[in-house]
């Protein structure tokens, strides 16, 4: 990696996942013997963990390696049962067949190209769903995503995961666990649900340059102020307002990352999340 998109990834990325990752308690899941890729190039993973927090509506995902990652090219696949029935679904594309899978995280690093994440949401036939996943590096050996429940797995309470690493895009050759899975209980899934009836949306999302918030109406309150926060709570933006009905927001100065914005109509309270994605393309 050339020391310029160095600088950029531990701006782009360090900055949006260190204050979150500084303050959270990772849970720790699994662990993965050293030197045991079926291919001795592919990174080499040694622990997966994770955190949530349904007040923040988010999920963090946390893979631990014997090796330096921010130096080469490599691959991550997470596969989520959401149904608790690990005989349905995609079949898992590494050794541990312990489960198959209802959505798969896919993520692919190269820290040649700006910016050096691909990563979507696929479903268990391959079909893309969203990008909506923030991702980082923690430090050189560590991994980090972040996905917001009520976008990814809205109505899901329990999880079944299994994860792998490989060389390249869509390869793996290291499984997490070996042979098994692990169980993520995210407990009541009412308060994600609550959120899909929300009668506003916010649209691009994600955005690179502004955020517009839609959907009132004459039968719908009028916004009172509204605030933008960090996935560790931090107030980014403030903003009162008389009878507000059309907002636009600049969000071209934040940092790349999950955000989640407050809007108080004076009787309700309601919570939006949204993602920041640089543009495709950046200046040299």
């Amino acid at each position: 990696m050339t020391p310029k998109y160095f600088g950029l990834l531990i701006f782009m990325l360090g900055i949006l996942l260190a204050h979150p990752i500084q303050s959270q308690t990772f849970i720790h899941a699994a662990s993965d013997l050293e030197n045991d890729p079926t291919e001795s190039l592919s990174p080499d993973a040694k622990s997966i963990s994770y955190d949530f927090d349904v007040q923040l509506d988010s999920l963090w995902i946390k893979l631990d390696f014997y090796q330096r990652i921010d130096d080469k090219e490599w691959s991550v696949k997470i596969g989520l049962d959401t149904n608790f029935n690990e005989n349905d679904g995609g079949l898992w594309p590494g050794m541990n067949q312990s489960m198959k899978y209802d959505i798969l995280l896919d993520i692919y690093f190269n820290p040649n190209f700006p910016p050096p994440f691909t990563a979507n949401v696929l479903d268990a036939d391959g079909n893309y769903i969203s990008s909506n996943l923030s991702t980082g590096l923690q430090d050189t050996s560590s991994f980090v995503l972040a996905l917001s429940l009520s976008q990814t797995i809205p109505s899901v309470s329990i999880l079944r995961v299994i994860a792998g690493c490989g060389l390249v895009f869509g390869s793996v050759n290291d499984d997490i666990p070996d042979a098994s899975s692990f169980t993520i209980n995210l407990g009541s899934a009412q308060l994600r649900t609550e959120k899909q009836k929300i009668p506003f949306k916010i649209y691009p999302n994600p955005a690179t340059q502004d955020v517009f918030l839609s959907g009132f109406t004459e039968n719908t309150e009028c916004i009172e102020e509204y605030s933008i926060f960090s996935m560790d709570g931090k107030t980014i933006f403030h903003k009162a307002c008389v009878n507000c009905r059309d907002v636009s927001i600049d969000v071209s100065d934040f940092s790349n990352g999950l955000y989640f914005i407050r809007i108080s109509t004076g009787n309700n309270v309601f919570e939006l999340p949204f993602i920041k994605n640089l543009p495709t393309s950046l200046p040299h």
